[in-house]
């Protein structure tokens, strides 16, 4: 059923017979065009589920470093109090264990991350290539 709508521009006026029910019909999605919305909500899903699990990777990384220091460290220190303990001396081997552990621990975590950077480049790159 078609309504008079009547617009006003100044002196003039514009009467327009509109099909409303047809107007409706437009704004209602065509199955070409619910596919289209599912996909890109199925997209935007999967992106925010992407940028979780790197927020959740960046989290496992951060202790894993620091534990790969911490351990090394901890356990250079006990072997030396033992040692400085068990064989009393001028030098400290708690003191000389303790830097060893650290720097062991600090390289250890180094080569780590610098894997960890070189595999997340390397499927970046995959993935550009496809």
């Amino acid at each position: 059923m078609r309504k008079p709508c009547v617009l006003h521009f100044k002196n003039l006026k514009v009467i327009l017979f509109i099909n409303f029910k047809r107007l409706k019909q437009m704004n209602k999605p065509t199955p070409n065009n619910l596919a289209e919305k599912v996909k890109n909500k199925t997209i935007r899903r999967e992106d925010s589920q992407k940028n979780a699990s790197q927020v959740l990777l960046g989290f496992k990384m951060f202790g894993i470093v620091g534990w790969s220091v911490v351990i090394p460290t901890l356990a250079g220190t006990a072997l030396g109090m033992w040692l400085d303990e068990k064989y009393p001396g001028p030098r400290s081997y708690t003191l000389m264990l303790l830097v060893a552990g650290l720097f062991l621990g600090s390289a250890g975590a180094w080569f780590w991350v610098e894997k960890q950077h070189r595999e997340i480049h390397q499927k970046k790159k995959e993935g550009e290539d496809k």
